[in-house]
């Protein structure tokens, strides 16, 4: 089942003008799910651009939220301040404007300010990854403990301390493969390129190409055991030269040269190869490099290899760490449950209270704000994905009470504004002149949508118990799962954004943009 990452309910936002309250989005409600694209279509001035700046937080200062709720990783995002924004934005929710100046500095080069963003945000990401990592860890290490003797707590806590050292070494090994692959594939594909051109005589674009080759080869260098190799040298040494050459100056490569070039392509992917074994190895045997013999891998292709590690390391390690995972995911699943059941009289009785004409708000501030703890005491912390109704009832219930007061100042003041304007009015009139403004409209907060509100709240939080408790529930799938977000997590908290790998990612950018727009882009 498809996960919902966006929920827009009922979103309502209206601008304050000198002509009065003009109403921009009235009830926009829609679902984003993960790997899905929507499309939002209208005319110009139906709405688009306010409800995806309400979304990001950057409405304009005269606007007004007059409802609804945007639901984000179990966050209302009408109802964060800007300091909780400064997490989402830019690094979980990002926008592109029409206009590039809206986002662009124009006295600042494009590639610095890409490679900024990149930069800051990937620190930030480290830091929170690896806290959300360490957090979700020590949540199934507390249940696993739960029922456990003082010996099978001081397995559970080796074991996730080993998961722990295993999930970041094999991710930061994956990174460091990768990588090379990414070098190794730049590389080759500016030769095949390059040679591509040398057959059609383009020697203009050689000479742009040649620049891109020898960073590429300086690259290579670093990042295999090919520094002293012969090719390597007479490669770069080539292309040096083709880069002071008369750009109109025809050069054919010579046959022995495209023999070396191509001698080039095959060390390198054997180079890949080879060092991507001792990998496996690494990581097949991290978690028991001393137990066994480990001659047998020695004559093992890479794919021979990757299947007899995962086999070692499912039989050693992660089939028993899956089936403890999954019986703390089922106890934590009972507890919360449990005391989800013992809300909903809570709820009802509350529902009851809010309805009543009569309702006294003080004494239900006081009872919903009793429910509000029980509502937090009873999310399933072994669930990563964040239930929006459980993880923003207390900032609805706050945004709720907070307008009722404000009603209760604001009122009187407004009604006293709008009396005092239309006498002024009406007195301009009777003396026979035309009054050259208008009254602006009388805005008062309706004091019963407070209770329509709190009532639709707590309804919806029931029903969303409700579903909870009739659903179809594996604890072993919720586990494999869990696995899957623990290596997300160790993914992003490995993943170093240093300037080079920014400044890579920002000429990759560039030269996508280049190659649309028919540009050249000199690296």
């Amino acid at each position: 089942m498809p996960v919902k990452k966006l929920e827009v309910k009922n979103l309502q936002v209206s601008f304050k003008t000198q002509a009065g309250i003009l109403k921009a989005v009235r009830n926009i409600s829609f679902d984003l799910y993960a790997g899905e694209t929507l499309a939002i279509v209208g005319e110009s001035g139906s709405g688009k651009s306010v409800t995806s700046k309400a979304i990001i937080g950057i409405l304009a200062g005269n606007s007004i939220v007059e409802g609804g709720e945007i639901l984000y990783d179990g966050q209302d995002l009408l109802k964060i301040d800007e300091e909780n924004f400064h997490k989402i934005r830019g690094d979980k929710i990002a926008m592109i404007f029409q206009d590039p100046l809206s986002s662009l500095n124009p006295i600042m080069r494009v590639g610095r300010q890409l490679t900024e963003a990149m930069l800051l945000k990937g620190k930030a990401s480290q830091r929170n990854s690896r806290a959300a990592f360490n957090k979700m860890l020590s949540t199934l290490n507390h249940f696993l403990d739960l029922n456990a003797d003082a010996e099978q707590k001081a397995y559970f806590d080796k074991e996730c301390r080993t998961f722990d050292d295993f999930c970041i070494e094999s991710t930061r090994l994956e990174h460091e493969y990768n990588e090379k692959v990414r070098v190794a594939t730049e590389l080759g594909g500016y030769l095949d390129e390059f040679l591509f051109l040398n057959s059609k005589r383009q020697h203009v674009s050689e000479v742009v190409l040649a620049k891109n080759v020898i960073k590429s080869v300086d690259g290579a260098k670093h990042k295999y055991v090919l520094a002293d190799s012969d090719a390597l040298t007479e490669i770069r040494n080539y292309f040096s030269s083709l880069r002071f050459e008369n750009k109109n100056e025809a050069k054919v490569v010579k046959e022995e040269t495209i023999n070396k070039i191509n001698e080039l392509k095959a060390i390198i992917a054997e180079a890949i190869k080879e060092d991507h074994k001792p990998n496996y190895f690494r990581l097949g045997f991290y978690l028991y490099k001393n137990n066994g013999d480990t001659s047998a891998l020695d004559n093992m292709s890479v794919e021979e290899m990757n299947k007899f590690t995962r086999k070692y390391l499912d039989d050693n390690f992660m089939t028993e760490f899956i089936a403890n995972g999954s019986k703390a995911i089922l106890a934590s699943r009972k507890e919360s449950l449990e005391k989800k059941h013992a809300l909903v009289p809570q709820i009802d009785a509350l529902i009851a209270q809010v309805k009543d004409e009569n309702c006294d708000m003080v004494e239900f501030a006081k009872n919903v704000k009793e429910l509000i703890k029980g509502v937090e005491d009873a999310i399933d912390l072994l669930e990563f994905n964040k239930n929006n109704y459980e993880y923003t009832f207390r900032t609805s219930v706050v945004h709720g009470l907070e307008e009722y007061r404000r009603a209760l100042k604001s009122n009187p003041k407004e009604q006293k504004r709008f009396d005092k304007q239309t006498a002024k009015h009406d007195a301009i009139i009777a003396k026979g002149k035309t009054p050259s403004y208008s009254v602006i409209p009388l805005s008062l907060i309706d004091l019963k949508e407070t209770n329509r509100f709190f009532e639709e709240l707590l309804t919806a939080l029931k029903e969303n118990y409700l579903r909870q408790f009739d659903e179809k529930f594996v604890e072993l799938d919720k586990m494999v799962a869990l696995v899957d977000y623990f290596k997300e997590q160790a993914s992003l908290a490995v993943y170093r954004v240093t300037k080079k790998t920014a400044k890579i990612r920002a000429l990759k950018l560039l030269e996508e943009v280049a190659r649309k727009e028919n540009m050249t882009v000199i690296i």
